[in-house]
């Protein structure tokens, strides 16, 4: 295990926020076409009761991108965010929205993968 991830809760406390990101792409956004049926306890008309029915038929919606960050030290995610797009300019807003989420935060430590639009021009500059 990183070293930087066990002394994430330590450096919190002095301000430093440690956060891995990853990124979901085309993640379907669908919506059942009927209503669930709930669970039903056991009666006489069900002995065994009933499980939870879901409908198996869906309507699609298209497709999104997101880009989820997790607090190393909370274990929460925070300040995700979503589009059609996985580009340079998605990634760039996306991090400057992490940022901005916390203006008492001394230093950023940010973790992700080694992907093109995380190596862009216009991330470079802004990090920079």
């Amino acid at each position: 295990m990183s070293d930087s991830y066990v002394k994430a809760a330590e450096r919190a406390k002095n301000g430093e926020r440690m956060i891995s990101t990853d990124e979901m792409t085309g993640v379907q956004a669908i919506e059942r076409k009927q209503p669930d049926l709930p669970m039903q306890p056991a009666s006489l008309e069900l002995p065994k009761g009933r499980v939870l029915y879901r409908e198996h038929e869906y309507i699609r919606h298209g497709t999104l991108t997101w880009f989820i960050n997790l607090d190393v030290a909370t274990g929460k995610v925070i300040e995700p965010s979503y589009g059609p797009t996985r580009n340079e300019t998605d990634a760039a807003f996306h991090l400057k929205k992490l940022v901005e989420s916390d203006p008492k935060a001394k230093k950023w430590r940010v973790i992700m993968e080694n992907l093109n639009t995380h190596q862009s021009e216009t991330l470079v500059r802004w990090v920079a």
